[in-house]
């Protein structure tokens, strides 16, 4: 599995201008702002869209189909993925919180303090949704998997913003989830993502299984 992983990751190289470039843009426009919530969602958002791309450049050239002629197998196919994912999204993370802590001082201030609610809640909810959606992607391919992407993204956000019309959640509901202790709030994020996750590779070896690459 190491080598599938190191083949997605000199893969995804490629693209390294492009997305420096386009995360230059975003420090510029979070320190214009003094707000570094646009690089959390940017990177949380590119980590998880990396893993997407990474099939689609299997697809095009067949790979799996190639892979599978030599001893590796569907499982370690797909926890290839699954394990990327994880490697894109934790950079992400780690580089998002290195420049929430720096962008204050291109400003001239003080070290800001960490909000580690934004960077458990947001890659969490990442990867829940693609936790709903790489099986898809798997059955149905990555551009027909795109379209299940958006539906699940849009589902996550109107069914959030439903829950908050339906149970009528006072903002003190939320004011108490920032007041929770990191540890807590990382254990209760990280363990149901953990289990959304898990679920999810079953589901995807279960349903390409058979599948005629």
């Amino acid at each position: 599995m190491k080598g599938l992983i190191l083949k997605d990751l000199f893969a995804l190289s490629g693209y390294a201008k492009q997305y420096v470039i386009a995360l230059a843009f975003m420090v510029l426009w979070s320190v214009m702002m003094e707000n570094a919530s646009f690089i959390v969602m940017y990177l949380t958002l590119l980590g998880s869209m990396l893993v997407l791309t990474s099939i689609t450049m299997d697809e095009a050239v067949s790979f799996s189909r190639f892979a599978l002629t030599m001893p590796v197998s569907v499982k370690k196919l797909i926890g290839a993925k699954y394990m990327l994912l994880l490697i894109t999204m934790g950079v992400g993370t780690a580089v998002s919180i290195l420049f929430n802590l720096l962008i204050p001082l291109l400003k001239g201030g003080a070290v800001s303090r960490i909000e580690w609610e934004a960077f458990l809640v947001v890659p969490a909810v990442y990867l829940a949704i693609n936790a709903f959606t790489l099986p898809a992607v798997f059955k149905m391919g990555a551009e027909k998997g795109r379209y299940a992407y958006l539906i699940v993204m849009m589902a996550f956000g109107f069914g959030i913003i439903g829950g908050i019309k339906i149970f009528n959640l006072p903002p003190s509901f939320f004011n108490k989830i920032e007041e929770m202790p990191g540890a807590v709030l990382g254990a209760v994020v990280g363990g149901a993502s953990m289990a959304l996750l898990a679920a999810s590779y079953l589901v995807s070896v279960k349903m390409v299984g058979k599948k005629e690459w």
